[in-house]
C-alpha cells in the first residue's frame, strides 16, 4: 500500500506539471500584436478636429492604442516629409481586423 500511494503522489505531480506545461506554452503561442499604419496629408485642419477627437474611442474596443499620432517631424537628412503619420497597435490581426 505504501508504494501504491508514492506511485501515485508521483502521477499526481506529473499531472500538475504536465498542466502547467500546457499553460506556458499555451501563454508562448500567444499571437503578436498587428499594426495598422497610415500616411496621409491634412487638407482641412478644421473639419479633421471632430474625427481625430472620436476616432480613438472606435478602436480601444479592440484593444488598439496609439504607438505614433501625427506630431512634429524633424528630418534629420533632407526636407521633412509633410504628410502625417499614424500607428495604431492591436494585440493581434484578428482584433485589428475587426476593427
Amino acid at each position: 500500500m505504501k508504494h501504491f500511494k508514492v506511485n501515485f503522489l508521483a502521477m499526481a505531480g506529473l499531472v500538475f506539471v504536465a498542466a502547467s506545461c500546457g499553460r506556458l506554452m499555451a501563454a508562448e503561442a500567444k499571437s503578436p500584436p498587428a499594426y495598422y499604419v497610415a500616411e496621409f496629408e491634412i487638407t482641412d485642419p478644421e473639419g479633421m478636429r471632430p474625427y481625430s477627437a472620436q476616432v480613438e474611442s472606435t478602436f480601444k474596443p479592440y484593444g488598439g492604442h496609439f504607438i505614433v499620432r501625427g506630431g512634429k517631424i524633424i528630418s534629420l537628412e533632407g526636407v521633412a516629409p509633410q504628410r502625417r503619420r499614424v500607428v495604431i497597435e492591436f494585440p493581434s490581426v484578428n482584433n485589428a481586423q475587426a476593427w
